[in-house]
Order: structure tokens, then sequence, then C-alpha cells
């Protein structure tokens, strides 16, 4: 029998999730209006049977599982995730469900990623909502790869693990072997901000590193960590010095639990967010001071930033270090140009100019920014701005 799915939001994690839950299933995505078009020919991309794709909450009445992957952006004024739009479409299920006299239970798969103070909210649909809380550990531009190969599943419930075991037997093509592990709401909302804070602090701890010893003579830095990662307790992964870490999930977790730890005696947590803001206003000091915006000729100095993706292999270049960089230098009234094909139509940085040829960018460029360099930078090593220890490659 088939099992009527549907999910709600439909950006990367959606899709994603689109691809894994389309065995023996009716597939609804739901989005809003305007992003229909897009999510219809990214869907052309996916392995999957044919889907529906609508803007109707009427499909709120007519799914028996419903997966939330809608955005929990980080927000200033709570000092949290926002989690106003997941809420509000929690409540409009229970709602519509109501007013309709449907009394079964509908089963809620929670994607988005959650803060502490979720788990209370979600205590509200208990006796409405078959909840679970199902975080994805996707890296940036591998959502759709992981999905279908992830280490493990970690679902946070308060509900029956067996339903959920036989729903993604019955559901997916997923490899019997990957581990599911079972926990409590609160557990696996741990899980998923301490994986992303502890990696935040890994990338913290190596760029430090990385400032002490540019600052010491006879200190190569790729020497040193290269052999600490050959210590296989520390590894080579999450260690290569950058501008900071950056991206959509990493700083908004970090920050989600450094605020859930604010009423407690520690100090590490708290200063991961501290470390790397302290990491960022030192390279925009650094440039200012030696480049400053106006030449001896009286003309601007041309700064230019080498891809805006916070890493090799990024699509998606939200939250990323260079971004933030190429907006405080642009603030400073600096002359700013980007080179970075993927996105130069990108209507989201109308605010930017684009370099089309990489050869003009090179050479009207007085400084280079580039969070990660590569073979495309032979020859302006004189110009480059980089704390990527992969330097010695190009």
């Amino acid at each position: 029998m088939n099992v009527r799915i549907a999910i709600i939001g439909v950006g990367k994690v959606g899709l994603a999730t689109a691809q894994v839950y389309s065995h023996n299933a009716t597939l609804t995505l739901f989005d809003l209006k305007k992003r229909i078009p897009q999510i219809k020919r990214d869907l052309t991309h996916l392995n999957t049977a044919l889907v529906r794709v609508t803007s109707s909450e009427m499909i709120l009445l007519r799914n028996d599982v419903f997966f939330f992957c809608l955005p929990t952006d980080y927000n200033q004024s709570v000092s949290d995730l926002d989690t106003d739009i997941l809420f509000h479409y929690l409540y409009l299920l229970q709602e519509h469900r109501r007013l309709h006299q449907r009394y079964s239970k509908p089963t809620v798969i929670i994607r988005s990623t959650l803060p502490f103070y979720a788990v209370t909210k979600l205590e509200e649909f208990k006796n409405t909502l078959n909840v679970y809380y199902m975080p994805e550990f996707f890296t940036e531009g591998n959502e759709l790869e992981q999905s279908l190969k992830p280490n493990q599943l970690v679902i946070g419930t308060e509900a029956s693990g067996k339903w959920l075991k036989s729903f993604i037997k019955q559901c997916t093509t997923l490899d019997r072997n990957i581990p599911l592990y079972f926990t409590t709401l609160k557990e696996a909302v741990l899980v998923k901000l301490a994986m992303n804070t502890y990696l935040s602090m890994r990338i913290a701890f190596f760029n430090e590193l990385a400032s002490f010893a540019a600052d010491q003579d006879g200190i190569h830095i790729p020497t040193v960590i290269g052999l600490m990662g050959k210590d296989s307790r520390i590894g080579s992964r999450y260690n290569n010095p950058s501008f900071g870490f950056g991206g959509y999930c990493l700083p908004k977790d970090t920050l989600s639990l450094a605020n859930a730890f604010y009423s407690y005696n520690n100090v590490l947590i708290k200063n991961i967010p501290k470390s790397n803001d302290h990491l960022f206003q030192s390279i925009v000091d650094e440039i200012v001071r030696y480049h400053p915006i106006f030449k001896s000729d009286g003309t601007k100095t041309v700064i230019g930033v080498y891809k805006l993706g916070n890493k090799k292999g990024s699509d998606n270049p939200k939250g990323s270090v260079s971004l933030r960089l190429a907006k405080a230098l642009q603030d400073k009234d600096y002359e700013l140009l980007v080179y970075d094909p993927e996105h130069e139509k990108n209507k989201a940085f109308s605010h930017l100019t684009f370099s089309y040829e990489l050869i003009a960018f090179k050479e009207k460029c007085d400084l280079i920014l580039a969070n990660r360099i590569d073979q495309n930078l032979k020859g302006v090593e004189n110009k480059l701005f980089t704390r990527d220890a992969g330097l010695l490659d190009i």
C-alpha cells in the first residue's frame, strides 16, 4: 500500500528527502507559489518517481506522513534559531485536521534544525501528532549524494520507534545496514548542534594556531598541521586554515548551542563564535592596514574576491565568510571585484561587481582574497591573501 507523504519546504534538505522517501509512496511537495517553477526544474535532476508540487495547504489534509524541511535561520533578536515558520505550519496542520474532523494522528518528521527551546514547544502536539526529529548531517554541496548513503540516522522521539523502522524499510531503498539510533528529542537536538559546534571549534582551533605561527620565525604551518594530522586521534579533516568557519549551518548551530550554554558556568562553547569573529575582524584590519583604500597615485585599491563559496565544491555561498568579507570591504568603500562563474548571474549578488574573465580579474586586482585556492591562481602569488595551507600545491 502506498504511503501518502508530504514534504513541507523544498530547499536542499527537502529535495534530498524527496529523493530518498519516494519508494512505494505518493509524494507531494509543498512550498511558496513563487518557488514552484524552480522546484520543478530541480526535480528533473532527481532519481524520483513523478511527484506533485503544490502551494495549496490542502495537502495538510490529504497525507499520512509530513516531513518538515523548513529553514530555521539564526535570529539576532532572539539570539537563537528562528522556528516561527516551522511552528506556523505545525499549528496549521493541527488546526486543519481538527476543523475537518480528521482525528487520526498524522506522523510528523522534522528535518529542520531545532534549538533547545523548541523541544518544550513540541510537547503541545503530543496528543495530536506523532512527532519525530530526524536531523540531517549533510555537508554543503553533497546533500543529494549523502541522503542516499547516510552514515547513520538519528531519530529523536517520544513516540514508537517500531513504526518508523517499518516506514523507512517500506518507503526507501536505503541500505538496511545503516544504523538507526532512537533517542529522546533533547538528545537528538544536542547531537545535531554539538556535532556542528565541534567542527566549528576544530576550525577555530587551527585558525588560531595558524595566526600564532604567522607571527613566528621558523614555523611552516602546513608542516605542523600535516604532522599533527598523522596522529589517528586527530586526523586530517577540518584542519586547513581559512578566513573562518561559515556557510549555512556551522555559524547558526554554534550560536544556538552557545545560547543554550549561556547560563552555565563554562568557557569553551560560548567563546567559539567569539574566536571566529575575532579572526574575521583581524583579517579586515590587516587588509586596511597594509592596503589603503587609495593608492599613492590617487586611484582606488582594487580588491578581488576569488569565489564566494565557503569551501571547494560548495554550490551555495549563503553565509560564506568570503561573502561577509566582501560586504565588510565594500562598506569601507574599497573597489571590489569578484570572480565566481557559478554565481555571477545570481540576482542575490547584484550588489557585487563580477569579472567574467579570469585573466582580466588577475590583472586588474591589486589584492586577491581567496578562502580556498586552486590552480587558477598560479602566477599571482604576490597578490594573494589567503590562509589556505594548500598554497604549496599551486
